[in-house]
C-alpha cells in the first residue's frame, strides 16, 4: 500500500554518501524514511519544508544535514550538539538519528510539537528540545558543536549564543553563496580560526567551521 506522505526511493549514490560520513545501518535508513514521512504529513499543516523540495529529499534534507557531522571531524561525533531555531528538525533530527546527542532550540510551539512528536516515534532518547530562544538558554549549559540554519547573520549569531559556547566548541554553520562575505563582516567584531568548506549539495552554498570564537576586544579610551 502506497502512503499518501511516501518518501522518494533513495538513490544508490546518496546511500553510499551517507555511509561515508556515518556507520548508518538499515534500521538508521528505516528511521530517516520514517522522519521525511513524518515531515511530510505535517508540512501539509504548517510550513517545514517546501513541496517542491520533496522529490530532492535525501539530498536536500538528509544529506545536506548529515554533512555537517563530517564537517564537524570525528571528535566531534561524540560531543554535545546545539541546533538553533530547529524548525522541522534540519539538521537536528537527523544527527540525533545517525547517533549524536542533539538538544534543539526553537522558539515556536508548534514545531516544538513536531520535533517531539518525532522524538517520541523514532524513539531517540539522545534528542531534546527546548521551546525558546538561544539567548534564553542557561549559560550554565555548555555545548561541545553548535549548528544554527539559516537563523541569523554571523555576527548576530555569536552575540546570541555565544554564552553556551566553550572555547574550544566547534560552530558548523551552513551558509549560502555569501559566506564569505559575512564571515568578513562577522570578522570585525569577532576573532577565531574560521574556515569556509563547500557544501556537498549545492555548488552555491558553503559551510562555515569555527572555532574559539570570542569576541575583539575593544582598547580603552585614554582620558
Amino acid at each position: 500500500m502506497t502512503s499518501e506522505f511516501e518518501v522518494p526511493p533513495l538513490p544508490s549514490e546518496l546511500r553510499a554518501e551517507l555511509k561515508s560520513i556515518a556507520d548508518v545501518s538499515r534500521e538508521t535508513f528505516e528511521q530517516l524514511t520514517r522522519y521525511g514521512e513524518m515531515l511530510i504529513e505535517a508540512s501539509a499543516q504548517q510550513n517545514l519544508i517546501s513541496a517542491s523540495t520533496i522529490p530532492d529529499f535525501w539530498s536536500r534534507h538528509i544529506l545536506d544535514s548529515a554533512q555537517l557531522l563530517k564537517a564537524a571531524g570525528s571528535d566531534a561525533s561524540g560531543g554535545h550538539w546545539l541546533d538553533i531555531g530547529s524548525g522541522a528538525g534540519l539538521p537536528g533530527i537527523v544527527l540525533a538519528v545517525l547517533g549524536c546527542a542533539v538538544t534543539m532550540v526553537e522558539p515556536r510551539r508548534l514545531r516544538v510539537d513536531f520535533l517531539l512528536r518525532v522524538i517520541e516515534q523514532l524513539d531517540l532518547p539522545n534528542a531534546t528540545v527546548i521551546c525558546g530562544k538561544v539567548e534564553n538558554l542557561d549559560s550554565a549549559l555548555r555545548f561541545d558543536v553548535i549548528t544554527a540554519r539559516a537563523v541569523a547573520p554571523l555576527d548576530a549569531l555569536w552575540a546570541m549564543a555565544a554564552h553556551v559556547a566553550k572555547d574550544e566548541t566547534i560552530w558548523i554553520l551552513p551558509k549560502g553563496k555569501n559566506a564569505r562575505n559575512e564571515l568578513e563582516v562577522a570578522s570585525r567584531s569577532w576573532q577565531g580560526d574560521f574556515t569556509v568548506i563547500p557544501s556537498v549539495t549545492s555548488a552555491e552554498a558553503s559551510i562555515v567551521v569555527a572555532q574559539h570564537v570570542r569576541p575583539k576586544s575593544r582598547g580603552k579610551r585614554r582620558p
